[in-house]
């Protein structure tokens, strides 16, 4: 409701009145601003919004006397309130104070001294031409929060005001370079370079603008040139290696690892970063063994050379963790238990010789009141983890929790805003995993959950320490964490095989159904056609979305068998951002096809990177949604469902490959569930040619997944069985102590 709608029916809500008046303020109305405005103080004179938002008309207009009243009353009662301080610095230059403008805005330093006040503070030391001070604080500000584009651009506005338009023009560059303006950054790069040597950093980044751009070569060539100026800068060579492994270039990776480690053989990272390198694109199920092998043979050989005697060892060790992890083993379609474990056990040791305060058992803390849980995340923006288990938070029993969230990733969008309002606390902990640890142990928790390890490093390294009493890791990257220090893997039931607790190192708790609540997506109206996307309309197409590297080659032959038999069969695929790494799965096909007499190009599409909206309508397009083998999608499965699209999966051996079949469970239509891949094949087939049958299928998901099929055991969406059971849970581990229980 309008705040105008609001007023006629209750002319003496302070609230509407406030809120109408900063409508006003923000459609320049400012007499009606003030009318508004003051209606609202003299309803409601303890609000300091309302003295605060009067000062910022007054301010518009040109009273900067009367500005500084009403922020000087609004101070009075919010104290706290960073923006009020930095809007009553700037009244107070306005009117000539300039000494009284900073020692304001130094105040609101020493009240909040985060990254906004040193960020406010130089703004303000920029108004009264203080340039130097003003570079401090942006500086300052930048490593609280690394890479933020405005504290940069800033500093590049300080020095080009001090008439440094050098160094003017390497932070412009570092700022359009963050928020993804490349070819802009790259013009400003090369005016930096012209005039000045640039450190490693920049090649670093003048290389990424390029990859970003497609331009590889030009991007290879400037790691060379930057290593052949700074040979040992370990940073410029661990980028060239991501570089190619990202590529998909495995093998070059390999080599430039090797390369480097005869250049600095000591390097712990550059050893770690060999030992990770495993294929986004697999060629055959050989290679699959031949660098399993080389994985486990490195992690030994690391594990075993590593020394942690000396604080340089120490130190070292724990750099080489923020270099990676072992995101891309779980992929392989293998038992990772014992590798997790070996792994797990090294970084825990490394940890424990780097931050040994906190590597010991916790005393459960008394509840006086609420049980505190905290939820850590390198994903709580529009990421599948976030967006999957938002739904905990969103429905959490604030009578019984209070909720603490922790986010060490660096993007914020909508989805970073729906936790921050979900949550009692929430922190953006940026400047690394010290910080961010100072910040858990102080707030005391009974339980932490991790809801991704083995995504980002931060998360591992957390994960490698003792923060709370008891620690739990979801199935936001669905493998164990190997982790000596987390207690429970939190699943849910209808994913998990019978013989699942020998797939953890942690004690498994499986929550009914699906395990999480997760609201029905709107369907946006399909306003396109198949024509759009330069798909073929008179063929049945077959939506194969996920990443590329679920895809192991011991299963392409699936694909050449399905279109042999569905005449009018079409696949889609959705390319990698990087489009080697895409053609090598097309030229594996391409072999699978050959091979069954069919030339790929006309029975395969491989769309690129898609807006969501284009997903949905790719979605809403298909006919038949066929499942990855060994790890199967989840929240594309979800929305596949949702616009009634046929699921055909295989359950696999672990749950990462089961996840489709448990949708399926709940939605209780899992004929098109196969128990091998003979099976699945047939499905498949039958699916394209018994059109009959698949829109039965189809009618009945729709129907299984809405609001009238979600009475009862069926019910899918917006579930809140397993947010019951998981805070049951909670109660039951603190009631305990902590540790392990049963």
């Amino acid at each position: 409701m309008k705040s105008e709608e609001i007023l006629k029916l209750a002319p003496e809500a302070s609230d509407a009145w406030r809120s109408l008046g900063m409508v006003y303020y923000r459609q320049e109305r400012w007499e009606d601003a003030l009318e508004a405005l003051e209606q609202a103080i003299r309803l409601d004179p303890t609000h300091a919004q309302g003295h605060y938002g009067l000062g910022l008309v007054w301010a518009q207009m040109g009273y900067w006397a009367t500005a500084v009243d009403c922020y000087r009353e609004a101070l009075r009662l919010a104290p706290d309130d960073l923006d009020i301080y930095y809007s009553l610095g700037d009244a107070l230059a306005a009117l000539g104070q300039r000494a009284e403008a900073e020692a304001v805005w130094r105040s609101g330093l020493a009240v909040q001294p985060n990254y906004r006040s040193y960020l406010h503070l130089g703004n303000g030391l920029m108004r009264l031409l203080l340039f130097d001070e003003a570079i401090g604080c942006y500086q300052t500000a930048l490593q609280l929060k690394p890479r933020h584009p405005d504290i940069i651009e800033n500093l590049a506005l300080a020095f080009a005001a001090k008439g440094d338009n050098i160094t003017a023009s390497l932070y412009f560059g570092y700022a359009a370079y963050r928020r993804h303006h490349y070819a802009e950054a790259i013009n400003y790069y090369s005016t930096f370079q012209a005039k000045s040597q640039p450190d490693a950093d920049f090649y670093i980044a003048l290389a990424d603008c390029y990859q970003n751009l497609t331009q590889w070569e030009t991007a290879q060539a400037t790691y060379d040139q930057g290593i052949a100026h700074y040979p040992h800068d370990i940073p410029l060579r661990m980028a060239l290696i991501r570089a190619l492994e990202e590529r998909g270039e495995t093998k070059a990776a390999i080599n430039a690892a090797q390369s480097s480690l005869a250049q600095i053989p000591a390097s712990l990272e550059l050893q770690l970063s060999h030992q990770r390198l495993l294929p986004i694109i697999y060629d055959n199920e050989a290679e699959i063994e031949i660098y399993r092998a080389r994985f486990q043979r490195e992690l030994e050989t690391n594990v075993n050379t590593t020394s942690l005697a000396t604080p340089t060892d120490r130190h070292n060790a724990l750099n080489a963790l923020n270099w990676g992890t072992n995101f891309y083993l779980a992929y392989q379609g293998k038992n990772d238990l014992p590798l997790q474990q070996m792994y797990g056990k090294f970084v825990t040791q490394i940890m424990a010789a780097n931050y040994p305060q906190w590597s010991q058992a916790l005393p459960m803390p008394p509840v006086q009141g609420k049980i505190r849980i905290g939820y850590v995340s390198s994903c709580m923006y529009a990421h599948t983890v976030g967006i999957v288990f938002w739904g905990w938070l969103q429905n959490a029993n604030r009578q019984d929790f209070e909720i603490y969230c922790y986010y060490v990733g660096q993007p914020e969008d909508w989805m970073t805003e729906l936790y921050r309002m979900a949550c009692d606390k929430f922190y953006h902990i940026t400047s690394g995993v010290a910080a961010a640890s100072e910040q858990i142990i102080a707030d005391r928790l009974q339980i932490l959950i991790f809801l991704d390890i083995g995504i980002s490093p931060q998360m591992t390294q957390l994960a490698g320490l003792r923060l709370a009493p008891v620690q739990c890791v979801t199935w936001g990257h669905p493998v164990t964490s190997g982790l000596p220090n987390i207690d429970y893997f939190i699943s849910a039931d209808l994913m998990e095989p019978d013989n699942a607790s020998h797939h953890y190192s942690e004690k498994l708790i499986t929550l009914p159904n699906l395990g999480i609540f997760y609201q029905k997506p709107v369907v946006p109206v399909s306003q396109k056609n198949r024509s759009d996307f330069g798909l073929p309309n008179d063929v049945v197409l077959y939506l194969c979305s996920q990443s590329l590297f679920k895809y192991l080659p011991q299963y392409d032959f699936i694909f050449g068998e399905i279109i042999a038999n569905v005449p009018k069969g079409h696949l889609i695929f959705l390319g990698h951002k990087h489009q080697k790494v895409t053609d090598y799965f097309c030229h594996r096909l391409k072999r699978v096809f050959t091979i069954a007499g069919l030339k790929f190009d006309d029975y395969c599409t491989i769309l690129p990177r898609l807006s969501k909206a284009d997903y949905w309508h790719i979605n809403c397009l298909s006919d038949v949604f066929l499942d990855s083998f060994d790890f199967s999608g989840f929240l594309t499965t979800l929305e596949s469902t949702a616009v009634g699209l046929p699921v055909v999966t295989r359950p696999g051996e672990f749950m990462r490959g089961r996840q489709s079949w448990g949708i399926l469970r709940r939605l209780g239509v899992t004929e098109t569930a196969a128990q091998d891949e003979s099976e699945y094949i047939k499905i498949a087939v039958r699916l394209g040619n018994d059109r009959d049958w698949r829109e039965n299928l189809r009618q009945r998901l729709r129907i299984a997944g809405s609001d009238a099929g979600s009475i009862g055991s069926a019910q899918l969406y917006a579930d809140r069985q397993g947010v019951a059971a998981l805070e049951e849970f909670f109660r039951e581990v603190v009631g305990k102590g902590g540790g392990r229980c049963g």
